[in-house]
């Protein structure tokens, strides 16, 4: 085992990936060495979600040639903006890295006599508006002097918090301007135009930046990985379909669960035996779901996953899809990752979304199936119609009580199809996590509830609890199943305002009668 973890290939994970430990992505490196490293450049913005490998990919495409850019008086500055708690901070910091490059390499005498004049007279004042106008001449020093500026500005999100619109509209001009043209790099979660919105006024800053998308391998990248992988030690066909079904093409994941494996020497295709692999995983889809819950995405990602898609923009489906968060697949596959299918359709026929792994799908499902929005009550009447029926079960059967009922309604062929249906559902979400509900009815979904539980059972138990006629009450939930199917594929513009504002009526009076039935009861 000690061997092995010497021969740990990924036990640098978590930092900054390059050179020959970098994997891939060559669609990307080109992009910026066509947009950032040729005689005519411009700004570039690179985006996605943490630990996407932004920063690595910035670094191997930029920094690693900092010898030969040097020799072409190009200066690669590498800079950490969430390091800087103010505009003025950032700006003295600006300067500072070029002139730490220049003290170096420069010998022309303008530089020493006019850069010193500069940094002396920025030492001395905090006043922004004196500031900008020497950050300006420093700037138009550098590029008379023949010196063409690269800045990588890694966590760029952290100047929305110290930058007004006048701090971007400087960058934009410092940037753009012949006299002091400088190329910017950008490492961001969001884009440039939604990190300098500020109270609902923007510069043009965005305006000026090409755009990577960074997202997840590709096929091509995987391949590669596993190339690499290889030489450390002997990886099965097995292990890698296994490791790819927990946490698809994620970059760090993909180190973090290997590093693992190496340090401890177990390539298992089991997480569940894994304990603490499998806590670091989940506290990292979590802090991916935090991420996207701050820009306002998490619930349209639960919408288009879990359904029904009532209120996501096209705009930030696309968001999502090129944060590769969720992907397109056969509706199929959806239905062998959670055993049914729910969801919208996505655009593609046949097609519908899943997270970006197998395992986080049905991880993501276990999160937050109950929690959706289907309207207005109608995920508390859904636990209400649940709690009601786990009442009926307790009194009318054993706790052999799947048996017993498959006995008593079994030989129906289109209830027993419904209640194998339920009971698929359960199985694929408790192969993936065994800790899930082992209790049936916590996996039906609406129709279900009442085909496979309420029908069958209404005269001899459910009809004390809906008192009247049973027909109205079946023709209230069926109302409720039918509406629930639209929203849930996406086809809210199907439904008008009054058939919605019908089924609220309808899960207030089903959610007001079972909880004055079980008030009686106490």
């Amino acid at each position: 085992m000690a061997t092995q973890s010497l021969n740990n290939p990924v036990a640098d994970y978590g930092g900054i990936v390059c050179g020959s430990r970098f994997i891939g992505r060559k669609a990307e490196l080109l992009q910026i060495q066509q947009r950032v490293l040729g005689q005519a450049y411009g700004n570039l913005a690179i985006m996605g979600l943490p630990r996407i490998g932004k920063s690595s990919l910035a670094w191997q495409a930029i920094m690693v040639k900092k010898d030969s850019l040097l020799e072409e008086k190009t200066l690669p500055i590498f800079f950490q903006v969430g390091s800087c708690d103010s505009a003025e901070v950032f700006y003295k910091q600006f300067v500072s890295y070029i002139h730490e490059e220049l003290e170096f390499i420069c010998e022309d005498e303008r530089y020493n006599k006019i850069s010193s004049i500069i940094l002396a007279e920025l030492q001395q004042t905090e006043d922004k508006s004196v500031i900008i106008p020497l950050v300006q001449k420093f700037f138009k020093l550098v590029k008379r002097l023949g010196y063409k500026v690269v800045y990588i500005l890694d966590e760029f999100d952290s100047v929305q918090s110290i930058f007004s619109v006048a701090d971007f509209q400087i960058l934009r001009e410092i940037s753009t301007k012949p006299d002091t043209k400088i190329c910017i790099v950008t490492c961001s979660r969001k884009t440039i135009q939604e990190i300098e919105s500020k109270d609902g006024a923007i510069s043009n800053f965005y305006g000026t930046f090409s755009e990577i998308r960074l997202g997840m391998f590709t096929k091509e990248d995987m391949d590669d990985y596993w190339k690499r992988l290889s030489f450390a030690n002997e990886i099965t066909q097995e292990f890698k379909d296994y490791v790819q079904f927990c946490i698809g093409c994620h970059p760090y994941l993909l180190d973090m669960y290997n590093d693992y494996c190496f340090r401890h020497d177990i390539f298992s295709t089991n997480i569940n035996e894994i304990e603490e692999i499998r806590i670091q995983l989940w506290h990292q889809f979590r802090t991916i779901q935090d991420t996207l819950a701050n820009e306002g995405l998490l619930d349209k990602s639960i919408q288009l996953v879990l359904g029904p898609a009532y209120n996501v923009t096209k705009l930030e489906e696309e968001r999502l899809l090129k944060y590769q968060f969720i992907k397109k697949v056969y509706n199929e596959e959806k239905v062998r990752v959670l055993g049914r299918l729910i969801g919208p359709a996505a655009d593609e026929p046949g097609m519908s979304y899943i997270c970006f792994s197998n395992y986080f799908t049905v991880y993501f499902d276990r999160q937050h199936w109950e929690s959706i929005d289907y309207w207005p009550l109608w995920t508390e009447t859904e636990k209400s119609i649940r709690r009601i029926i786990k009442t009926y079960i307790k009194e009318k059967f054993s706790d052999d009580w799947e048996t017993e009922i498959f006995a008593k309604y079994g030989s129906s062929q289109n209830w027993s199809k419904q209640f194998e249906l339920v009971r698929g559902t359960r199985k694929s979400s408790r192969a993936v996590f065994p800790n899930a509900s082992e209790n049936l009815i916590d996996y039906t979904m609406s129709r279900e509830m009442y085909n496979v539980f309420m029908a069958p059972a209404w005269g001899e138990w459910f009809q004390q609890v809906f008192v009247g006629n049973r027909k109205d009450w079946a023709a209230k939930f069926n109302y409720l199943a039918d509406i629930r199917n639209p929203m849930a594929h996406n086809n809210r513009e199907f439904i008008s305002q009054e058939q919605i504002t019908l089924a609220t009526q309808y899960c207030e009076e089903i959610k007001r009668t079972i909880e004055e039935w079980e008030c009686k009861q106490e």
